[in-house]
Parts: structure tokens; sequence; C-alpha cells
């Protein structure tokens, strides 16, 4: 099992969708080993902000939900 980043962390996560490659700057806000960890975003540059709004318009509303 691996062991995962205490809370407070701050660190910078890459994303893809499709082809391009999204970057974040995020703090760990939560983490439960064997369960995951929860990230809070802190800053996306606008234009890989539109690019995550604009692909999730694509998604059918009950994956939103």
């Amino acid at each position: 099992m691996t062991i995962p980043l205490p809370k407070g962390t701050k660190l910078k996560i890459g994303m893809w969708i499709g082809e391009t490659k999204l970057w974040a700057e995020c703090e760990v806000a939560y983490s439960s080993p064997g369960f995951g960890t929860g990230m809070k975003f802190s800053r996306i540059a606008e234009p890989d902000l539109e690019r995550i709004r604009q692909f999730l318009a694509t998604l059918p509303r009950e994956a939103a939900l």
C-alpha cells in the first residue's frame, strides 16, 4: 500500500484531456491510506480552466451529479 501525502502538502499536477495536458497547483485537503487523497485546487491558468469547462460541457448531465 502506498503512503499518501500529508494534509497541507502543496504540489503541481498535470491532467490530460484528450491530447492536451493541463496544469494545476493544488494542496492536499485530506488523505486516507487505502482510500485516496483529496485535492484542493488553488491555481489553474485561465486557458487550462477554459479547456476543463469545455470538456465538462460535453459530458452527459447525469455524469455531473
